[in-house]
């Protein structure tokens, strides 16, 4: 895990060198569920939704993953809030 800030945004990346995901578990990453795949793509798209609904658009995630070699996570958020309950 890391974090630096890249000019107004702060980048937080998670990576592992597990066995990765194929590119075609990839594609879908952020999907919702699909009873016809073993993963059911909530975890990454509700993460997703909820730091773009705090932080707007400007929020981004990355995902690299390569099959056996792993995965990397990576998230640019602005310093500060666009949005969010207590008006940051």
């Amino acid at each position: 895990i890391i974090g630096y800030q890249m000019g107004e945004k702060m980048v937080l990346k998670v990576s592992d060198n597990g066995v990765g995901m194929a590119e075609d578990v990839l594609r879908h990453i952020f999907d919702r569920k699909d009873k016809e795949r073993k993963h059911n793509g909530i975890g990454m798209g509700n993460i997703r939704k909820r730091m773009q609904l705090y932080y707007g658009e400007s929020c981004t995630f990355q995902v690299d993953s390569e099959k056996d070699v792993g995965t990397a996570v990576t998230m640019m958020i602005p310093r500060e809030a666009q949005g969010g309950r207590d008006g940051r």
